[in-house]
């Protein structure tokens, strides 16, 4: 058995540790597809910086150390490079679940955001 073996399971046991590690996989998935969505129209980020009207060192500051973002610059950065976020709420644990907890989606040219009526759940079809 290694020595490491259960690290993760272990640590995860303190609310403050579990906390923190949210965060970073929260804010990792989102790098990593934000970046997908870039390579996927060919954008860099010195490009991403002139849509936000941002210089370029903020942006890669912020693809780097994630965890400081807001959800609005999230949104912002969505939406320079076509995609809205969708967010979920998924059970906390097992924590090291594979299934994310925010995804960029396409954004329908023109499409104004719905108010949101709790009597209407999202169907999973919508969520992917």
């Amino acid at each position: 058995m290694e020595k490491n073996e259960g690290w993760l399971d272990r640590n995860l046991r303190d609310p403050e540790f579990e906390r923190l590690y949210e965060r970073e996989l929260v804010a990792d998935d989102f790098v990593a597809q934000l970046e997908d969505a870039m390579d996927g129209i060919g954008m860099r980020p010195a490009d991403l910086a002139r849509k936000l009207n941002r210089k370029p060192s903020a942006i890669s500051r912020s693809l780097r150390t994630s965890t400081n973002m807001t959800l609005g610059t999230m949104v912002d950065m969505g939406l320079a490079v076509g995609k809205r976020i969708h967010l979920s709420f998924v059970d906390a644990r097992p924590s090291t679940s594979e299934q994310p907890v925010l995804k960029l989606i396409s954004s329908s040219a023109g499409c104004k955001p719905k108010k949101w009526d709790s009597s209407q759940q999202p169907s999973e079809d919508a969520a992917a």
